[in-house]
């Protein structure tokens, strides 16, 4: 008998293909300081929430 390993292949290359894509378009844009985008998506900074998840400042407290 074989033991299949595509469910194991699958997550692997999801992931690969994940992080190609994350180098390829997002990369850049955090050694430069980022972009609009990125700046918005960020959750904290410099020890402190950001302005966009300053809602979350009570769960966090």
């Amino acid at each position: 008998m074989a033991v299949s390993n595509l469910p194991n292949e699958l997550p692997r290359d999801a992931s690969r293909y994940f992080g190609e894509q994350l180098i390829k378009y997002v990369w850049n844009d955090l050694l430069n300081g980022g972009n609009k985008i990125i700046q918005r998506a960020t959750i904290a900074s410099g020890g402190k929430l950001t302005e966009h998840f300053s809602y979350l400042q009570d769960y966090v407290a």
